[in-house]
């Protein structure tokens, strides 16, 4: 099957990498789908189950769930351990995994993609029909996919917003650039946010500065959010804390907005031992951004963060401001 998928396969680079022990996978989803809908005139699963006649594909059906129920059913090794680092540092349950591997594989293998542009859904609809695929109850999508949940609110996931009719291939996006197919490879963080969330090098640094009242504060409170012109404290303080420090930053391949990549190192970057700063921060706390979010922002934080600028019209809402 792995010829026929390449066939239908327009991404010609590493394409049998990211199919190696999906096939299976990809038969059982594209199956599920059309048990429930019945795929007409769909050249694509014609192909791929020209062997098959309308009775055997429903045996067929039934041996691959088998197989999955059984922890049969592979997936590409790497996809998967990928997967298993976002949620860990997320806390995705299984459920949400698994939705976070469907829509990144029918987001980048494009036989899913032209199998699944047959499937018509709506904003309400899209949740049973992931539903079906994935065997999962529907409540159980709707949670994982709503605007509330770990997925949508990091960022890492972009539903689409009208509720008119749509291909369940263009019901989500990502929230950067070639996400699904980064997936696919060997990657470290700032591989996966395109750079986006770059870590800081603190390795040798002094301590120069009296920190003390920094790091009283971050005692009481781990997530705080601190106001100040110096970069060269920022990992200072990290230095002292023996945390990570992560810088927030503009790059080509960017989210759609730095408020974007800011949910996304909070739900990325592990709270007990990370900093994260953010410079030139203007473009976040601006004349036109709403007191409620910037009360969001700085209140649903999971990171220490300190934020950089020479002058910000919003120090109040800060729970330390360093001259």
């Amino acid at each position: 099957m792995i010829k026929r998928l390449k066939k239908y396969t327009h991404y010609e680079k590493g394409v049998e990498k990211m199919l190696n022990k999906m096939d299976e996978k990809i038969k059982l989803w594209a199956l599920r789908a059309n048990a429930c809908d019945n795929f007409k005139n769909n050249s694509v699963f014609d192909v791929l189950f020209d062997d098959f006649c309308k009775n055997a594909l429903g045996d067929e059906l039934k041996r691959l769930d088998e197989c999955e129920k059984n922890g049969k059913i592979a997936t590409n090794e790497v996809l998967e351990k990928n997967l298993k680092y976002l949620s860990l540092v997320m806390g995705l349950n299984d459920d949400e995994k698994k939705i976070l591997e469907f829509l990144i594989c029918l987001n980048s293998i494009s036989v899913l993609n032209d199998i699944f542009r047959d499937l018509t859904v709506n904003s309400f609809s899209c949740f049973s029909k992931i539903a079906m695929v994935l065997a999962l109850s529907e409540e159980s999508v709707k949670v994982a996919l709503s605007y509330r949940s770990k997925l949508v609110k990091s960022g890492i996931i972009k539903p689409y917003k009208d509720c008119s009719n749509f291909d369940l291939a263009e019901a989500f996006d990502f929230g950067f650039e070639y996400f699904a197919f980064i997936m696919f490879e060997n990657s470290r963080l700032e591989d996966m946010t395109n750079e986006n969330i770059k870590q800081i090098d603190c390795t040798g640094i002094k301590t120069t500065t009296n920190v003390d009242e920094i790091l009283a504060l971050i005692a009481k409170k781990p997530n705080a959010n601190i106001l100040l012109k110096n970069k060269e404290i920022c990992k200072q303080v990290a230095n002292r804390l023996e945390s990570r420090l992560y810088e927030l930053v503009y790059s080509s391949n960017r989210f759609y907005s730095r408020l974007d990549a800011f949910f996304a190192a909070n739900a990325l970057l592990d709270s007990k031992n990370s900093v994260l700063m953010v410079d030139e921060i203007d473009d976040i706390f601006n004349e036109k951004t709403p007191k409620a979010l910037i009360k969001r922002i700085l209140s649903e934080n999971e990171v220490l963060t300190f934020w950089l600028s020479d002058e910000c019209e919003f120090s109040k809402y800060f729970d330390m401001v360093v001259d």
